[in-house]
C-alpha cells in the first residue's frame, strides 16, 4: 500500500474506485472520483478528501481544521476518522463517474441544492396563497440569505413554523403537492406533537421538508414535559419567532425566514438539541454570531435569559471558545459564568465526542439526560417525570428496542 501512496503522490491527479456507503448520498459503492493533489494548506472545509491513514486509503470529508491537523468524517459514517495529519492528506474530490455519467463535485451540490430551492419557491408560495401564517427556520433561503451563496455540501432539509391551527390545512397542502409523511418508528402515528416531516424524490434526490408546530429543542416524542422545562416559554418563543418574521426577496419572490438574533438563538438551541455533536452547525453559529452587532448580542443575551436556557446553552459557548476561540464566545462564557461552573462537568460525563453522531436511539437518551440534569426546574419538580405516563411508556418502547437488537 505504501508503494501506491509513493506513485500516487508523484502524480498531479489521480482516480480511485469507492468502496462502500460512508459518504453516501454523494458518493456511492464503484464510483470512480478524480482526485486533485493538494498540500495541507490547500485543504479546506467542507472539501471531499483522500487521505491516508492506518495503510489505508478513505474517501471522506473535512469537517474541521487547525493549524497542525483536520478531521474528516464519512457523511453516512456516526464516528470521525480522529486527528489527520499534514503528510496524510493526499488529494481533494474534483469529479465522480457514476455508471456512463462524469460530474464535477459542484455542480453536483449546485443541482441538489437548486432542485430543493425550486421546491422551497413552491412551498413558499403555496401556502402564501392558502393563507398560511408560517416563516423558514432552517434551509436554503436561510442560507442563502446570510451566507449569499448556496451551499456547498449536501442539502438534507428545510423547516418552517407554523401555528398549530394551520395543522391540517397544511398537511393536505404537502400531500397535494406529492409529499409523503417520513413515519417516526418509536413513535405511533398519533404521536407527532411537535413536528412531522414529509418527503418527496425530484430529480432522483430525496426532498425532504419538516413542519414545526412549536419549536423544537425539547424530547420532540413527548409534549408533556413541564417537570423538565417551562412548556409555556416554548409556545411564547414560537409565538415571538412567527411574529417577529422579516420578509426578504430572492430569486424575485419574497421569502418569510427569521431574524438574525432569533436565527443565532434557535441555532444554539439546535444545537443542544443535538447533544452539542456536528462541528458543521457549530461553525455555522459561529460566523453568524462573530457578525452580530453589540445591540443583537444584548438581545441575544436577554433572549437567553428571559427563556431560562443558560445552563443548557452555555456548553455551546464553552465549544464555541474551544474550537473557533472567538472573543464573542469568550464575552458570553463571561456573563454565564457564575451560575454555570457545574454545567460542563455534567457534560463532561457524558463522554460526548462534538465531531460524531449517535444512533437515535443512544441520542434520544442523551437528550433526556441532558434535559434532566441542566433543567431550569428544581430537583423536586423535575423527579416527577418519572411518574409521567408518556414518558414511562416511552422508556419501555426504548428499552424494547435495546433488547430486540440481540436477537
Amino acid at each position: 500500500m505504501d508503494n501506491i501512496l509513493t506513485h500516487i503522490l508523484k502524480k498531479r491527479s489521480f482516480n480511485i474506485k469507492v468502496v462502500g456507503n460512508s459518504m453516501y448520498p454523494i458518493l456511492r459503492n464503484n464510483d470512480i472520483v478524480y482526485f486533485k493533489k493538494i498540500g495541507f494548506s490547500q485543504a479546506k472545509e467542507n472539501d471531499v478528501l483522500l487521505i491516508y491513514k492506518n495503510s489505508q486509503f478513505i474517501v471522506h470529508r473535512l469537517i474541521y481544521k487547525t493549524r497542525n491537523y483536520v478531521i474528516t468524517k464519512g457523511d453516512n459514517n456516526d464516528y470521525n476518522d480522529g486527528k489527520i495529519s499534514k503528510r496524510n492528506i493526499v488529494g481533494r474530490a474534483i469529479s465522480i463517474k457514476r455508471g456512463r455519467q462524469c460530474f464535477n463535485i459542484k455542480h453536483f451540490y449546485l443541482i441538489q441544492s437548486s432542485l430543493y430551492f425550486k421546491q422551497t419557491e413552491i412551498i413558499n408560495q403555496t401556502l402564501k396563497n392558502n393563507g398560511v401564517d408560517f416563516i423558514f427556520i432552517k434551509g436554503l433561503p436561510i442560507y442563502i440569505h446570510y451566507f449569499k451563496k448556496h451551499s456547498n455540501r449536501y442539502y438534507y432539509d428545510c423547516d418552517f413554523l407554523i401555528s398549530s391551527l394551520n395543522k391540517k390545512r397544511v398537511i393536505k397542502i404537502m400531500k397535494k403537492l406529492g409529499y409523503k409523511k417520513i413515519q417516526n418508528d418509536i413513535l405511533n402515528k398519533e404521536e407527532n406533537y411537535w413536528q412531522e416531516s414529509y418527503y418527496k424524490i425530484v430529480g432522483g434526490f430525496p426532498i425532504i421538508f419538516d413542519i414545526h408546530y412549536q419549536v423544537s429543542f425539547l424530547m420532540t416524542q413527548i409534549n408533556t414535559l413541564n417537570h423538565i422545562y417551562p412548556l409555556k416559554l416554548v409556545d411564547k418563543l414560537s409565538k415571538q419567532i412567527i411574529n417577529n418574521k422579516k420578509l426578504v426577496k430572492i430569486n424575485g419572490y419574497d421569502y418569510p425566514i427569521i431574524s438574525k438574533v432569533n436565527l443565532v438563538f434557535l441555532l444554539l438551541l439546535h444545537f443542544f438539541h443535538h447533544n452539542y455533536q456536528n462541528i458543521y452547525q457549530l461553525n455555522k453559529i459561529n460566523k453568524l454570531i462573530i457578525a452580530l452587532s453589540k445591540e443583537q448580542l444584548n438581545q441575544l443575551i436577554v433572549l437567553i435569559k428571559n427563556y431560562k436556557v443558560n445552563k443548557y446553552l452555555y456548553p455551546c459557548f464553552y465549544y464555541l471558545n474551544k474550537y473557533f476561540k472567538t472573543s464573542v464566545s469568550t464575552f458570553f462564557l463571561g456573563v454565564f459564568t457564575l451560575e454555570n461552573k457545574q454545567t460542563i462537568n455534567i457534560v463532561d460525563r457524558l463522554k460526548l465526542n462534538i465531531f460524531d453522531n449517535k444512533n437515535r436511539i443512544d441520542a434520544g437518551i442523551i437528550r433526556f439526560k441532558i434535559l434532566f440534569y441542566l433543567s431550569p426546574q428544581p430537583l423536586i419538580t423535575r423527579i416527577f417525570i418519572f411518574i409521567n405516563k408518556k414518558v414511562i411508556g416511552l422508556i419501555y418502547k426504548v428499552l424494547l428496542k435495546k433488547i430486540m437488537k440481540f436477537f
